[in-house]
């Protein structure tokens, strides 16, 4: 089934759930569809009691988000929705038979379970391709969000291209990057793995440092990857441990007071002279400085 296919069969199924009230982060002290927004405080024990009816699993397994979603569907169309319960709702009716056939991925934008943030899906054939709040997704996806949806007043619940309907930094200035990060996700259909089309840390440092997405920077280590690294076995596992590590690092730097100045660091320290080796021919040289940058890094848990 095709991208756009997908888009339509999920407008199908989640489109039908946007006459539910909210409870969540609503724009005035009564909430905008009548529910009070002081339940915006009670979203660790509400994340603790939904975890303790998860069979074993946690918001870090897709099944979680099926699960909770089935329960969320068979409550009376009067209840309130949360961010939460919409994103397994979500998950729940796009992962059924009549569902998509594309990957699932459950995003969480910002800290929700402390109050600072928001869970959504999105739904494209390249899983794996970085996430930056508020512009950057994969390539090929659409955003589902029924709780965005009713929040923003819109008539539906799919956004393409993808972009989020909710600004979780809006009033938090410790949240304004919101960092999107995958929580959980699904292959679905005949799709498997897809190696990300773009250098994710690189692509938040170059973005802070004000460089477009096809800079020289970017083009330069993204032929290095396509065109080196892949081409062995070693280098593709090393591409794959990338692809699982940046994406926890960036969140960790973008919740940061100074992560401006971490990623000024990295451009200084890692992207620059990685890229100044590969110009001159020094392939084992720029591979060594990205990847000691990187394991750095994560060493700081940043």
């Amino acid at each position: 089934m095709s991208l756009k296919a997908d888009m339509h069969r999920a407008s199908q199924l989640c489109d039908k759930w946007l006459n539910r009230k909210i409870g969540q982060y609503d724009e005035s002290a009564e909430g905008r569809h009548g529910v009070n927004s002081k339940a915006v405080g009670l979203g660790r024990a509400m994340m603790s009691a939904i975890d303790s009816q998860s069979k074993g699993h946690n918001q870090n397994d897709i099944q979680f988000w099926i699960d909770q979603g089935k329960l969320e569907a068979k409550k009376s169309k009067t209840a309130a929705i949360r961010c939460n319960g919409s994103a397994a709702l979500i998950a729940y009716l796009l992962s059924s038979n009549r569902g998509v056939e594309n990957h699932i991925v459950i995003v969480s934008q910002g800290n929700p379970v402390m109050g600072g943030g928001h869970w959504f899906v999105v739904v494209t054939d390249s899983p794996d391709d970085p996430m930056i709040y508020p512009s950057t997704f994969p390539a090929n996806s659409f955003v589902v969000d029924i709780w965005g949806a009713i929040n923003a007043d819109r008539n539906s619940s799919v956004v393409s291209p993808a972009a989020p309907l909710y600004n979780c930094g809006r009033k938090r200035d410790a949240n304004k990057n919101c960092a999107a990060n995958r929580i959980s996700k699904r292959a679905t259909g005949q799709g498997g793995y897809q190696s990300a089309k773009c250098c994710y840390l690189t692509t938040a440092t170059c973005q802070v440092m004000g460089l477009p997405d096809d800079c020289e920077y970017l083009r330069v280590l993204r032929w290095f990857r396509d065109n080196v690294l892949s081409r062995t076995a070693d280098g593709k596992q090393d591409i794959a441990a990338y692809y699982r590590t940046a994406p926890e690092i960036v969140a960790a730097i973008d919740l940061r007071t100074d992560h401006r100045d971490i990623y000024e660091k990295i451009f200084r320290e890692t992207v620059q002279p990685a890229v100044k080796a590969i110009q001159g021919g020094a392939y084992e040289l720029a591979y060594t400085i990205y990847r000691n940058g990187v394991t750095q890094l994560h060493k700081n848990r940043w």
